[in-house]
């Protein structure tokens, strides 16, 4: 890996397995959970206290069907926190980010035995479209990732080495 992959990957030693190798990682937020956070900021600059609660309110509801996958998938809520995606030789693992970069709280862990595919698409937050990370469990369900237009290429990377390992 190297540079800013490295800080993410500090923050997850602790939680790997031994011989455990992390193949690749990716920050991004899942998909679903920055609206509530950015309409309720929007609806409390115009409308005060109020419009925090509904713009709040406004993006849980928009949020909640994208959400419902990433839940399904065995990952907990990042309450709209950037989350790094961990991939290694025996499993998923999200993480949230703290303000350092680094990996802090795991939200979640998906078993590689439990992944039936994962594919780079696109997503979109209020019109702009950006990268997504979909990873699918053998269940049908999908946990979706919204990457950072300047960070594809890792998006790209991370995909690639999961097709490259997948057994």
């Amino acid at each position: 890996m190297g540079g800013k992959l490295d800080k993410l990957a500090a923050g997850v030693t602790d939680d790997l397995e031994p011989g455990e190798e992390i193949l690749a990682a990716v920050k991004g937020i899942p998909d679903g959970e920055a609206e509530a956070g950015i309409l309720g900021a929007a609806g409390g600059v115009s409308l005060g206290a109020a419009g925090l609660l509904y713009g709040g309110q406004l993006g849980d509801s928009r949020g909640e069907e994208r959400r419902a996958g990433t839940d399904a998938a065995g990952v907990a809520s990042s309450k709209g926190k950037q989350v790094a995606v961990v991939l290694t030789d025996r499993r998923i693992l999200v993480f949230t980010v703290g303000f350092s970069g680094k990996a802090k709280e795991c939200l979640g862990v998906i078993p590689r035995s439990d992944i039936a595919e994962i594919a780079l698409g696109t997503t979109s937050l209020f019109g702009q479209k950006m990268p997504l990370v979909s990873i699918t469990t053998s269940g049908g369900h999908t946990a979706g990732f919204g990457v950072a237009k300047i960070h594809k290429a890792k998006a790209t990377a991370f995909v690639d080495a999961y097709r490259a390992s997948a057994v």
